[in-house]
């Protein structure tokens, strides 16, 4: 396989539905962050860019991290599912 350098900016990418976000939160989050604050977590609301897509401000996010959690939920795959199917495609 072919990589390329990458900026690796955060631990994980968490992409989730508006309608989860206080389950993500509350409970996803605090479950993940350790209390050093040595995992760094990537919100798509903190890091998108004004300027692109949401397709792409996501790809963005994806690139920026190691891992990603897609939290597929009815409500996710109602609204959001669509906008990733090109990357993931890919």
């Amino acid at each position: 396989h072919q990589y390329t350098q990458r900026r690796v900016r955060f631990h994980v990418f968490i992409s989730y539905s508006e309608h989860d976000s206080a389950w993500v939160k509350y409970e996803l989050i605090p479950s993940l962050e350790k209390e050093d604050g040595s995992v760094l977590i990537c919100l798509h609301e903190g890091n998108s860019d004004p300027g692109k897509s949401m397709t792409e401000d996501t790809i963005n996010c994806i690139e920026k991290s190691y891992k990603s959690i897609f939290v597929l939920s009815p409500s996710f795959v109602q609204t959001e599912w669509c906008h990733y199917e090109p990357y993931f495609a890919t």
